[in-house]
């Protein structure tokens, strides 16, 4: 009787703990898709922030969108009594959230990058290079690669501090050297004053046919690269509908920057043709691109 009894309330402690531990279960199950709902609204702030901000959001955009569709597709998964796992959602949160940092910080380093290059640099100095990255630090920022930022503003600290060495010692070397120049102009001024006719007079004889030829370089460079972007446009075209390895903002952005720069140089060459057909061309300037 006294071993009945022990078995009965060893049964009832079992059940018990079964029903204890399906209610723990279901309770952080039920954490999870608040969790998973929570990160949603957060993202969805975040993205207004950015649009606020003005921010380009496409990245943001389609990682929300997935975060969405997850949260949504283990919704239909759980009213079906089948498996489900809310976590899936959290990593595009977390990617969203690190889009917003990355793009803040990108935006203050651009900043004090700026602040920096005027105080540095003066208009007498070569700034090509430091001038072209931080074009490109700007179309990273355009085209939310802010993870690419950082490395390109070091490269133009770097390359401003080379200008600002390269023209001090420009300076000394111009320094040194302007009082043997000016002497060596006074010693041989008539032998220099004769070159400089010369090669004058060459100039103005050969002008025009350098001019015609620099022309058709250029006219031969723009085609080439027009063909250069459409096949680049087709391969796009073929990555997004038919391999659909790339997301439709990335297709788009490219789209989009490969039809500009192909109707700049559709505006450009007509200009050159008509160049050369003023410098007295006698074929049509198109035949020359042609044969090439």
């Amino acid at each position: 009787m006294k071993c009945d009894k022990i078995n009965i309330l060893e049964g009832i402690m079992i059940i018990l703990l079964i029903n204890f531990v399906s209610a723990s279960g279901e309770t952080n199950l039920s954490t999870m898709e608040e969790k998973a709902a929570l990160c949603l609204n957060e993202s969805e702030q975040i993205v207004v922030d950015m649009i606020n901000e003005n921010f380009s959001i496409k990245r943001v955009n389609d990682s929300l969108k997935q975060a969405d569709n997850l949260f949504h597709a283990q919704q239909a998964f759980k009213d079906k009594k089948g498996n489900y796992d809310y976590s899936l959602v959290f990593p595009y949160c977390d990617e969203i959230k690190k889009i917003k940092e990355d793009a803040l910080n990108s935006r203050d380093e651009l900043f004090a990058l700026e602040k920096f290059y005027e105080v540095s640099l003066s208009p007498d100095m070569n700034t090509s290079e430091a001038d072209k990255l931080m074009a490109e630090i700007g179309d990273e920022i355009e085209n939310e690669r802010y993870e690419k930022v950082k490395p390109l503003v070091e490269k133009v600290y770097e390359e401003i501090i080379n200008i600002k060495s390269a023209s001090a010692a420009l300076n000394v070397f111009y320094k040194s050297t302007t009082r043997n120049l000016k002497k060596i102009f006074i010693e041989n001024w008539k032998s220099i004053s004769i070159s400089i006719g010369v090669l004058l007079l060459i100039f103005f004889i050969y002008k025009k046919r350098v001019s015609k030829w620099i022309i058709r370089r250029k006219i031969e460079k723009l085609e080439i690269k027009r063909k250069t972007l459409k096949e680049l446009t087709m391969k796009t075209q073929g990555d997004y509908f038919n391999l659909g390895n790339i997301s439709e903002g990335t297709y788009t952005i490219k789209i989009k920057k490969f039809a500009e720069l192909i109707r700049d140089i559709d505006r450009q060459i007509p200009l050159l043709r008509e160049g050369l057909m003023k410098m007295g061309v006698k074929n049509n300037a198109r035949s020359y691109s042609e044969k090439k």
